[in-house]
């Protein structure tokens, strides 16, 4: 502890309390500037983007947790939870002189039901296994680092929450509807959970083994999207030549602690031989 006497006599116009806080206030920072880590550093350049967040599949019944950093060229980048580091990239050969930017990582996905009984899979059942995995990642911030190509140093942070917006409520199409032209996807809101900022609307179809999307955001207000009439006429003309494998309806609901519940339907699947 930092103490000591001060004679009235030798401050000046100064009082005696108003100067002992300036000196307490320049020791603590001495010791901050001593014991500093890196990242407290003032001129250290910050992440354009740093996310961390669930994805929630509610109908494939899986969780993932994901991560998200886009910043000046770096050539490592770190993510310290409350816990301790969870994620650490170093580039290397060419990549190490060209600098990496832009990185997005998702954790495997465990399905909650794949392995019992489908009478067991029940709500609280499903909640438990979400509590489980939530519980390798504490809620709180996560702190970003890094190391620029020049070797400035970069930092960055983002909150974790654990609460998952309820999945969104697929109206039409329904299961083995037409593709008609127009094509329109109606969803309802979930009730439940933190309040949804954005969806993400995704038509997705195969064709002969190719995967093609038409993709839409839209405010946490909407509630129906109107397909592209190029995209369904695609899908409709490879129907006709026995070429479409599969087509769906994704709906991604993202709150605005930005973790994500999706809902999918499949409206038309070819079945296998």
């Amino acid at each position: 502890m930092f103490t000591g006497k001060i004679r009235e006599k030798s401050i000046g116009k100064i009082r005696p309390r108003r100067l002992l806080a300036v000196l307490l206030a320049l020791v603590v920072a001495l010791i901050l500037g001593a014991a500093a880590p890196e990242g407290w550093a003032n001129d250290a350049i910050p992440f354009d983007e740093a996310e961390v967040f669930f994805e929630f599949n509610s109908t494939d019944l899986d969780l993932g947790f994901d991560i998200f950093m886009d910043a000046e060229p770096w050539t490592s980048v770190r993510v310290i939870g409350p816990g301790g580091r969870i994620f650490k990239v170093l580039t290397d050969g060419g990549l190490q002189e060209q600098g990496n930017t832009e990185i997005m990582t998702e954790s495997a996905e465990p399905g909650f039901c794949e392995d019992i009984d489908e009478y067991l899979c029940d709500d609280e059942f499903i909640q438990t296994k979400i509590d489980e995995f939530q519980a390798h990642f504490p809620e709180g911030w996560y702190q970003f680092r890094g190391t620029t190509i020049d070797g400035e140093i970069m930092k960055g942070g983002a909150y974790l929450s654990h609460g998952l917006p309820a999945p969104p409520e697929i109206i039409s199409p329904e299961e083995e509807d037409e593709l008609s032209n127009p094509f329109i996807i109606k969803w309802a809101p979930g009730e439940d959970g933190p309040a949804v900022r954005e969806y993400e609307v995704v038509a997705e179809m195969v064709i002969n083994g190719r995967t093609f999307k038409n993709t839409a955001i839209l405010p946490g207000w909407a509630k129906r999207l109107t397909v592209s009439p190029q995209f369904i006429g695609l899908a409709a003309r490879a129907l006709a030549k026995d070429e479409l494998e599969e087509f769906k309806v994704e709906i991604v609901a993202r709150a605005a602690n930005l973790n994500k519940t999706i809902t999918e339907l499949a409206v038309f699947e070819l079945e296998a031989d």
